[in-house]
């Protein structure tokens, strides 16, 4: 085979494959982008960037089928709540995500949908760093028909079909994440940083719930749970932060699962896999919690 017939079949291979690959993508549409996502269900297993995947959820499967938000980091991700007073709730929550990551992926969510109303979690995380993680700030639709990262979802979907691939986080249909680690429930030091409130962060986080707002949408604060005796460890920390957030934040009802009457729940290490985030039966039955409790506050902001 002469050299300029390998270049030119060469070059029809990647051509053929890349087609493919684009035809399939638009045929299986994993994140509801170039197709009706109306009334569908698009489940999502990944292996590296869960970020870019609500990212991509967020422009039109999320606007579609949910008119209700629970927006923070992965504290709360792995939470279960499918409806909120009348309400169809997508989990917004980003894993390790901070004010300005979760901003950039609620914008998408905004651009199309109308919210009735939007859980936000106070976390110290949320406004301890402004940094931009996994390429969210440089993603783009056409990442949903070709790119790097699609072709590794793809390979999780296959790897998840094979009952292979270990280290995958999946995606319920409404956002909750459910994470594969190790139990871990050994107290530790947090750095001083974490507590540390970054300007932009903040500003990042107060610009979320304003232009909520604007769209009418109820906002409830929701202070997340911590196993209780890491929670001791750090009590006046995590404490002082609260009490210096909530001054700067717009006013809303707020739900302290830090409240003496869920110390129970806190000591039960059944209910963690580590310090700041639930088993499955630990998610349940804060999320009963909330769907129990947040009618009720928002009721008493009217």
């Amino acid at each position: 085979m002469n050299v300029r017939r390998w270049i030119v079949l060469t070059i029809a291979t990647i051509l053929s494959v890349t087609a493919a690959d684009i035809a399939i993508a638009f045929l299986v549409d994993p994140y509801g982008m170039w197709r009706d996502p109306a009334g569908r269900q698009l489940p999502v297993a990944v292996i590296t960037n869960g970020r870019k995947a609500k990212f991509l959820l967020s422009k039109h499967y999320v606007p579609a089928n949910f008119d209700s938000l629970i927006i923070g980091p992965s504290i709360l991700a792995s939470w279960n709540v499918p409806s909120l007073a009348g309400t169809r709730v997508y989990n917004l929550s980003i894993d390790g995500g901070n004010a300005v990551e979760e901003k950039l992926v609620l914008d998408q969510a905004l651009q199309r949908g109308h919210y009735k109303i939007a859980v936000i979690v106070l976390a110290p995380i949320n406004t301890s760093s402004r940094e931009v993680k996994g390429g969210l700030d440089r993603t783009t639709p056409a990442e949903a028909l070709a790119s790097f990262h699609l072709y590794i979802q793809e390979a999780a979907y296959a790897l998840r079909a094979l009952h292979h691939g270990a280290g995958y986080i999946d995606i319920a249909s409404n956002g909750q994440y459910t994470f594969h680690s190790r139990k871990s429930l050994h107290p530790e030091d947090v750095d001083p940083t974490h507590f540390q409130i970054d300007p932009i962060a903040l500003s990042k986080f107060r610009d979320m719930i304003v232009n909520l707002k604007r769209q009418r949408t109820s906002i409830v604060y929701v202070v997340p749970p911590l196993y209780e005796p890491f929670y001791q460890l750090h009590r006046a920390e995590f404490d002082g932060y609260l009490k210096t957030m909530l001054p700067l934040l717009p006013q809303a009802p707020v739900i302290n699962f830090q409240d003496a009457e869920y110390k129970s729940l806190r000591n039960d290490p059944d209910n963690f896999v580590d310090c700041e985030h639930m088993e499955t039966r630990g998610s349940d039955k804060f999320s009963a919690l909330l769907r129990s409790l947040a009618p009720a506050a928002l009721a008493s902001e009217k």
